[in-house]
């Protein structure tokens, strides 16, 4: 079956995550946050902890340059031990992680934290962990899939969708890599975990 351009794609072109870079590398990431973090509730609605927070964050740090490993560990912690929109949202809480849609428990969400660890897109079918483009990463995703998921079977990434750059069929749904390019030799580099029929 194949990954339908994703909703995760589009949430983060939304709240800035994909398009920042275009045009203005830092500050109009920070615009971007703040418009969509203030998007759930009217002007006169005082701020919510979540809102404040997401408006003090690093532009650098809304895609940040996440180490291979911080965005195996990432994608590992949220993606594949913890399953199920719920449950990966108070995970992502505990860990730090803000939702940039502030109203709990929405169905499609994107959760940052202002470090290097990958911003992380949630819903009930597919889980994504998405960082600026790094030396290693695609090696480390490689192995971690070798090790993570023997049974794993390699896919033609065309059969696809348009950014996927690898894909495999594993136990439930695909596990694939995307790659967005941004202006210049800047790129993202997300790992996505798609389960059709939900979590299991």
């Amino acid at each position: 079956m194949p990954i339908r351009r994703c909703w995760a794609c589009d949430g983060l072109e939304r709240v800035g995550l994909m398009t920042w870079s275009r045009a203005s590398v830092t500050r109009r990431a920070g615009m971007a946050l703040l418009l969509a973090a203030g998007a759930t509730a009217c002007s006169s609605e005082a701020p919510s902890a979540d809102r404040l927070e997401l408006a003090t964050i690093w532009p650098g740090n809304v895609i940040p340059k996440s180490t291979p490993r911080e965005l195996v560990l990432s994608f590992n912690e949220f993606c594949v031990k913890t399953q199920g929109p719920a449950a990966q949202e108070t995970a992502l809480r505990n860990a730090g992680y803000v939702p940039t849609n502030t109203t709990r428990g929405q169905a499609r969400q994107v959760f940052l934290i202002d470090n290097r660890a990958p911003a992380i897109g949630i819903s009930e079918d597919m889980c994504i962990a998405r960082a600026t483009a790094r030396t290693g990463q695609s090696n480390a995703v490689g192995r971690y899939v070798a090790d993570a998921f023997p049974e794993a079977t390699p896919m033609n990434p065309s059969d696809l969708t348009v950014d996927v750059e690898q894909a495999w069929r594993v136990s439930g749904g695909i596990l694939a890599t995307a790659r967005n390019r941004w202006s210049g030799n800047r790129s993202s580099y997300s790992v996505i975990l798609f389960q059709p029929g939900g979590a299991t």
